[in-house]
């Protein structure tokens, strides 16, 4: 079954996308824990506590904070399986439904200072259908992929695991991501940063994919299968010494503490490019000067 699997890093996050519209008459798609480790707190839309445990319903609505090497698996029917990793703020289920008639889901999810990494089924996704993780300066668009988002004070990162993905600024232009891809957007800066992740980052992106539970069947009666259920992340420390050249600094499974923003391509990596927010998604958008160049962002054009 295709899946596609991202990582989404946030140095800052945007609010979500006018047009972003809720499934008239839509049945919600369950949301429940497959595992947890450490301290995970989860509140209910009216500020209930919810207590985490194995198959445990978190309703939409609901936020959910992790603390230091804390982390929890969640199951959203068949559709998609997401964790939220350690030292997040504020991860948000905004919305979780399918429509009959035309069967088509709606997702949308927010993440705040932290990070969550997100497999989708693409099977269960379905033709028009919506899955986004909204973060303060990017949105991602999922049609069924691997991987993650990383939310801090200075900007929000997005890394491509697996699968294609669309990435929207805060001003609406979309940048198609391919497996394999990293973009970031600083806060304050005119323009995102496009380029290739290291070997080292994808397998440890590889690693977490294999750990988790990976969705299965129809978006209300499947369920996550297979997985290790171990959620443990290395300290920033240990995940920033781990990457080439040490460039990637502050992008780990911490957003509350650290500072996820990339300031350069990593050494040998294949591409490392800024992009005019004006022309993003386009051959004219993007350059690809010889490495290693600052991810500095282009002036727009006029």
């Amino acid at each position: 079954m295709k899946h596609i699997t991202f990582l989404l890093g946030t140095i800052l996050f945007t609010a979500i996308p006018n047009g972003f519209e809720a499934v008239a008459a839509a049945t919600p798609i369950k949301i429940t824990v497959i595992a947890f480790g450490g301290k995970v707190k989860i509140n209910s839309a009216d500020g209930q506590s919810i207590v985490p445990a194995k198959g445990a319903v978190v309703p939409i609505g609901s936020k959910i904070s992790t603390g230091t090497l804390s982390w929890i698996d969640l199951a959203q029917g068949g559709l998609s399986t997401i964790r939220v990793m350690a030292r997040t703020e504020i991860f948000e289920i905004t919305e979780s439904s399918f429509e009959e008639k035309t069967k088509k889901t709606s997702s949308l999810f927010k993440v705040r200072r932290g990070s969550a990494f997100v497999s989708v089924s693409h099977k269960a996704l379905g033709k028009g259908s919506k899955y986004q993780v909204q973060m303060p300066e990017l949105i991602v668009g999922v049609v069924g992929s691997e991987c993650q988002a990383v939310s801090g004070r200075k900007g929000d990162t997005i890394m491509n695991v697996k699968g294609d993905i669309i990435g929207t600024l805060s001003s609406g232009v979309e940048v198609p991501l391919t497996t394999g891809d990293v973009l970031v957007q600083g806060k304050g800066q005119q323009g995102p940063g496009l380029f290739t992740a290291p070997k080292s980052l994808m397998a440890q992106l590889a690693a977490t994919s294999q750990s988790m539970s990976q969705p299965t069947g129809n978006a209300l009666g499947g369920g996550p299968t297979g997985g290790t259920a171990d959620g443990e992340m290395p300290d920033a420390d240990t995940f920033v010494s781990s990457v080439e050249g040490g460039s990637l600094e502050g992008i780990s499974d911490s957003g509350a503490d650290d500072d996820p923003l990339i300031s350069a391509p990593p050494s040998g990596s294949s591409s490392g490019s800024a992009i005019d927010p004006s022309k993003a998604g386009t051959a004219e958008g993007q350059a690809n000067p010889p490495p290693p160049p600052p991810l500095q962002p282009l002036p727009p054009s006029s």
